[in-house]
């Protein structure tokens, strides 16, 4: 794998997880893609390879254990969470 894709690869894995870090409670599947502007082919196969350590509640994408989410918060620092987390809040009040 090349220089380039792995960093792309590194930086869409740190976004998604860094979204699923800022909402506690977690996100379904369409507000993350709505979010990411990803179409389903992109984020399946991100999806399946996370399997064990995302899991779906009801339909809410959250870490398995709050063990997988210290994990996220030392391995992916990048973008900064509180900078995130405000965009989550405005996405969701410009959703309502």
């Amino acid at each position: 794998m090349g220089i380039q894709k792995r960093y792309v690869t590194f930086f869409f894995l740190s976004t998604v997880l860094n979204w699923l870090l800022c909402c506690k409670k977690g996100l379904t599947e369409t507000e993350l893609l709505e979010i990411l502007d990803l179409p389903h082919s992109v984020w399946s196969p991100l999806h399946i390879a996370m399997d064990e350590y995302i899991i779906s509640r009801s339909g809410v994408l959250t870490f398995f254990h709050d063990y997988m989410r210290q994990a996220v918060e030392a391995r992916y620092p990048f973008p900064p969470p509180p900078l995130l987390c405000l965009f989550i809040v405005v996405f969701f009040i410009s959703n309502q």
